[in-house]
């Protein structure tokens, strides 16, 4: 046993959340150390075989929700419940945090949750075997839901994500200058960074913008 924990504890690099990973799947399993190590740790990529093993213990409307809410940075039960067509999608967070399924909360007033980064890629690993064309029309959708819903700066993600550049570069517009001011510009780097010449051509300003930004950051030789 002593050799298997500390093999467990490699397998999982020490990180916490995998050693909670292995916690969750020994506890749907009775033959501790002759079934569940053994199957850890002949898989090179433990957390595909988690979000396997998770899934296979959800109902369907819990391993459709965890699927879907997968691919966004952040999920809000307004924008659950919009994606998935449902009304109920308070429940099942509580559910899922009920579960301890890596689901934190990030704003005082409980409206904005998000996925552990490594249990969302897991997940979105499973979606895309399952149905892999889905991905982008989750991300137009739930661009389209922020904007509609005044939420754009979590919508800039998921235009570039989906080739709308014309609408991030008028919604990085609309929200720089306050950002600037605010002294959080590190997100407009993070947003024009990997399409410079494009978004600059859709709004020039946004050149002035990103400059000013990388200022700030002491990028002098690309200012």
């Amino acid at each position: 046993p002593i050799e298997q924990i500390s093999d467990l504890f490699q397998l999982t690099l020490g990180w916490p959340a995998g050693l909670q990973m292995t916690a969750i799947s020994l506890s749907n399993r009775h033959n501790y150390f002759e079934d569940i190590t053994t199957e850890l740790l002949s898989r090179n990529e433990f957390p595909d075989y988690f979000s396997e093993e998770v899934l296979s213990h959800q109902n369907e409307e819990i391993r459709e929700f965890l699927l879907i809410t997968s691919t966004l940075d952040d999920f809000s039960p307004a924008l659950c419940n919009a994606l998935l067509h449902i009304e109920n999608a308070q429940e099942i967070i509580n559910q899922l945090i009920d579960q301890q399924l890596f689901v934190t909360v990030i704003d005082q007033k409980h409206k904005w949750y998000r996925f552990h980064p490594l249990f969302a890629d897991a997940l979105n690993k499973q979606l895309r075997k399952r149905k892999f064309d889905l991905m982008p029309k989750l991300h137009e959708s739930a661009m389209n839901w922020l904007i509609d819903n005044g939420y754009s700066e979590k919508a800039v993600i998921y235009a570039i994500r989906t080739n709308h550049l014309q609408k991030a570069a008028d919604i990085i517009d609309h929200i720089a200058s306050n950002a600037i001011a605010n002294h959080d510009v590190s997100k407009l780097i993070l947003w024009i960074d990997p399409n410079t010449d494009t978004l600059i051509k859709y709004r020039p300003k946004l050149g002035i913008y990103y400059a000013t930004a990388l200022f700030l950051f002491s990028r002098f030789d690309i200012v």
